[in-house]
């Protein structure tokens, strides 16, 4: 890979905290928003999900070096048998001060993110060592990330032809309260120019050609919203947000209650007429 002062170097602990949060997962220098988003999307929904598989590093293994070897599993379609992907806990970082290049945790001593990611891009890539090329990396599909990550069955939708308010309610109808339990993903158009109405991300806070989770949905003062999250950890919308505090829930029990005072890390609640203007589709696994 070649980047000027790289060093493949384990910064941290693969959890800090348990179970994952949707917060961890912030992008880096690749064209995977598509991947980031998923692996957010799945943490928010099903947290437990992302789990650590780990073992000792053994006499015959080619692994050079580090404390132990996870291994992530993959799903080349749906109800596909697991792809079972070892890696070590060794990232490539700029040296000196173990600056992250690719994905990272909000919290940089927390590396599950950027474990994933590399063990995706193993994957993905087909490499069969421990210091996979990162720049083989290409844009993709979050729906397809979300089978890849859990074996489900997608669902893919279009935000034309319909009303906002069927946009809202598959939204709502993907969720327990007001909180996804099926994770969820949508992206903008490649351009403004290629949207059916005219419209300016710019002013809109948004980003063309690139994918947000789907975290849930807000009803406020006769208002229909979709709650997203930027993979970058900020930069949330700002043209026709619903800010202020958000109270998710899965259920009524205060063991399954969030509230996030939006904007927050690049979440943001969106009216549901723009989310159909500025993007071009959504969809999620069950």
């Amino acid at each position: 890979m070649g980047g000027s002062g790289e060093e493949w170097v384990d910064p941290g602990h693969f959890f800090n905290r348990n179970p994952a949060d949707f917060t961890d997962p912030v992008q880096g220098a690749l064209p995977d928003c598509h991947f980031i988003s998923a692996m957010a999307s799945l943490a928010w929904a099903n947290p437990y999900a992302i789990a650590q598989r780990t073992r000792p590093i053994k006499d015959p293994d080619t692994f050079k070096r580090g404390d132990a070897v996870d291994m992530i599993q993959f799903y080349s379609g749906t109800g596909a048998a697991p792809d079972n992907i070892e890696v070590t806990e060794l990232l490539p970082l700029i040296e000196p001060g173990n600056i992250y290049q690719y994905a990272r945790g909000a919290d940089p001593k927390e590396t599950w993110p950027a474990v994933y990611e590399k063990a995706w891009v193993k994957w993905f890539t087909n490499d069969p060592g421990d210091e996979p090329d990162y720049s083989k990396v290409t844009g993709g599909d979050p729906i397809y990330d979300l089978v890849s990550l859990t074996g489900l069955n997608p669902t893919y939708k279009s935000t034309q032809g319909v009303s906002s308010n069927d946009i809202w309610q598959d939204v709502r109808s993907n969720c327990r309260g007001s909180w996804t339990f099926n994770p969820m993903a949508a992206w903008t158009y490649a351009s403004a120019a290629d949207a059916p109405t005219p419209i300016n991300y710019g002013t809109a806070g948004l980003v063309a050609w690139h994918v947000y989770s789907i975290l849930g949905w807000v009803y406020d003062q006769n208002q229909e919203y979709i709650v997203l999250r930027n993979p970058w950890g900020n930069s949330p919308g700002i043209l026709n947000v619903d800010n202020g505090p958000w109270t998710a829930f899965e259920q009524i029990a205060s063991e399954f209650v969030r509230t996030l005072n939006l904007p927050l890390n690049g979440v943001f609640a969106l009216r549901a007429d723009t989310f159909q203007q500025y993007y071009e589709g959504y969809g999620w696994v069950s």
